[in-house]
């Protein structure tokens, strides 16, 4: 999975401000323990691989960070490449 989380308009890069930190991908949205995780560069860019199934995408968020990451569900097919463009995300106030 590869996409960007951006606070604003999805390009090459992210147009207002990128989401710092990292993304997590859970079983649940409530799992206790370690997960797949990705960070999000300082272009607003994510690269993960995940075995096929459902995921709960989860913010991690890092030092500095103003951009909020909504958790939501992800699905993931066998040989799958899926682009998920995290472009709903507000700044916190």
């Amino acid at each position: 999975m590869l996409g960007s989380a951006c606070g604003g308009l999805v390009q090459s890069s992210c147009f207002t401000t990128a989401y710092r930190g990292r993304l997590v991908f859970c079983r649940t949205m409530n799992q206790i323990g370690p997960c797949p995780s990705a960070r999000v560069d300082a272009t607003g860019h994510y690269r993960i691989s995940l075995h096929p199934g459902r995921w709960a995408m989860i913010a991690a968020p890092g030092r500095g960070n103003i951009v909020f990451v909504k958790p939501r569900w992800v699905s993931v097919g066998m040989g799958q490449t899926r682009v998920l463009d995290i472009d709903g995300a507000s700044q916190m106030r």
